[in-house]
């Protein structure tokens, strides 16, 4: 048995052709959630997880994070919360302990608090967050108009008419 039909058509030779037919487009762009950097938030997350995973992508350019980050993304908010969690814990404790044998110990919440720290600077070095990583994160350099460049001799930090001076007042 044949073939049936032509063989169809991929989006970008449809979108070559035209739209002869003048119907309607279809948009085979993959959906983004500008709102969080290009990532749909995990609904497995919390409330508190998700309010951590907003603010590194509210912290980082758009364009910064990508699907593969997801999962790295997750654990980083995760442990962030868990030491959140530990440390408003250890507030309601003593800082010290003590065993059924009488004898003092650290607090418990403080073993979580180590790990967490060390997961956390893992995990941010893993996605570029730490602050040796951020000096790299720059968007393509914008060409720079040389009229509107600073000349030899101009402080480039001056801002000239743009401050405002205190106004004198004027005995009449």
């Amino acid at each position: 048995m044949g073939k049936r039909g032509p063989q169809p058509k991929s989006p970008e030779i449809k979108k070559m052709e035209g739209n002869p037919g003048n119907r309607d487009p279809e948009d085979f762009s993959p959906r983004e959630d500008l709102s969080t950097g290009g990532l749909f938030i995990p609904t497995s997350l919390r409330r508190e997880e998700k309010d951590v995973w907003r603010y590194v992508l509210a912290s980082m350019p758009s364009w910064y994070f990508r699907a593969a980050d997801k999962h790295l993304l997750m654990t980083y908010c995760r442990v962030m919360c868990r030491l959140q969690r530990a440390e408003r814990a250890m507030m309601r404790k003593p800082l010290i302990s003590k065993r059924g044998n009488g004898a003092e110990c650290l607090s418990p919440y403080m073993k979580v608090i180590e790990e967490a720290e060390t997961k956390l600077v893992k995990l941010s070095d893993a996605l570029g967050i730490s602050r040796n990583k951020r000096f790299d994160v720059a968007p393509d350099r914008i060409p720079v108009d040389p009229e509107s460049a600073p000349r030899a001799g101009e402080d480039p930090d001056d801002f000239g008419d743009l401050v405002q001076r205190p106004r004198l007042a004027h005995s009449a």
